[in-house]
């Protein structure tokens, strides 16, 4: 059924299954469906679900009825619950204790497929969740260090001279007031991506915002890491040939950028010739590059060459996963700035995005298809 209750009055249903009742924003279908079994004289509804992200949610709140009726709390006598989870104080690694979760592991569960997921987990902490979550059946807070600092910092490789070679490029618009990244991704022979940044931000106010923000942007902008752009907005032109004369000194081969926030900018590098090709920011666009992002980091397949302004950034950010497991840089969650990641995870993209130099009419004639 859709998740459009409004549109399912009228429903008499005998038997009703809900699954994954962890994803269930609200409990709006459950209820018209639950009222909707009242005339029958021997309804039943059975809910199935793992344990999800999302404590505030619906079946968060039914979970902690359920287990009150289990306690004897509570009395229910319509409702029977059975959940398989380990406890509070069982150490999650231990993997004689899985079976708590699993009643059947070692039977329609291989115990081997268990392993290579908590090894998965233990090696890359943005599985961590969907490990304990799907596998063992924990409920988990949301939030989460993407990437801790030390495994960033083992990426910290040699400044290299890359004048000259082809990269791809995201784009991070800011507002007015705001920093400005770019990234430049270049995919070396070795398979190492080397990453480039450059940010921007109005010169007006600098001291107030590293009093107020209690970040050194003054050191990095004497360091060369961020760039002032004059007055107390964004200017936008410093920027655009800020740009022109990074392609000059690089083979940028596209720009990746935030198709809902671009600006005259992007038109103007257009103009200029720059390949600037839309990025959706959905789990669609992102999902892919933000774990190839994250998978060059933990296999030390990438060189960010120590930039402090990244280090600070990626320590901010948080990931954002929907059921399916897809994940994206959640940027509303984000209390400090990320712009840097999501700009190189753009470029990762656009790394990965197959040739868009190719001859449709031609593929498309060869087969008797014209195209219009």
């Amino acid at each position: 059924l859709s998740s459009e209750s409004k549109t399912l009055d009228g429903l008499n249903p005998h038997f009703v299954i809900i699954d994954e009742y962890h994803a269930h924003k609200s409990d709006e279908l459950f209820n018209v469906l639950d009222s909707a079994m009242g005339s029958r004289q021997d309804p039943v509804m059975e809910i199935i679900t793992t344990a999800g992200f999302n404590k505030t949610s619906p079946c968060y709140r039914f979970r902690d009825v359920a287990i009150k009726v289990l306690e004897g709390v509570i009395e229910q006598d319509d409702l029977f619950p059975y959940i398989f989870t380990m406890d509070a104080d069982d150490d999650w690694e231990d993997s004689t204790l899985w079976r708590k979760s699993n009643p059947n592991l070692g039977i329609s569960l291989r115990m081997e497929y268990m392993l290579d997921r908590y090894k998965a987990a233990k090696n890359n902490p943005s599985k961590l969740h969907e490990f304990k979550t799907k596998n063992l059946n924990l409920w988990v807070d949301a939030a989460l260090v993407w990437i801790p600092d030390e495994v960033w910092m083992n990426c910290a490789g040699d400044i290299l001279n890359l004048t000259g070679e082809s990269c791809t490029g995201g784009l991070d618009l800011s507002s007015t007031r705001d920093l400005t990244a770019l990234a430049l991704c270049f995919q070396l022979p070795d398979g190492t991506d080397a990453y480039l940044w450059f940010f921007w931000m109005p010169e007006d106010n600098i001291a107030e915002r590293v009093k107020n923000d209690r970040v050194p942007y003054d050191l990095w902008i004497s360091q060369g890491f961020i760039r002032t752009t004059p007055g107390n907005v964004t200017d936008y032109d410093f920027i655009e040939a800020d740009i022109m004369q990074l392609k000059s000194k690089y083979d940028i081969e596209a720009i990746a950028f935030d198709r809902w926030n671009s600006s005259q900018l992007v038109i103007n590098l257009m103009s200029e010739g720059v390949n600037m090709v839309p990025f959706g920011q959905g789990y669609g666009s992102m999902s892919a590059p933000t774990k190839e992002f994250e998978r060059t980091i933990f296999t030390r397949k990438m060189n960010h060459m120590g930039n402090p302004v990244m280090r600070w950034m990626i320590s901010n950010v948080e990931i954002q996963r929907d059921p399916a497991g897809n994940i994206k840089i959640d940027k509303a969650k984000a209390s400090e700035k990320v712009d840097g990641p999501v700009a190189a995870v753009m470029a990762k993209g656009q790394s990965m995005t197959p040739n868009d130099n190719i001859d449709i009419n031609k593929i498309y004639g060869e087969r008797g298809i014209r195209t219009l």
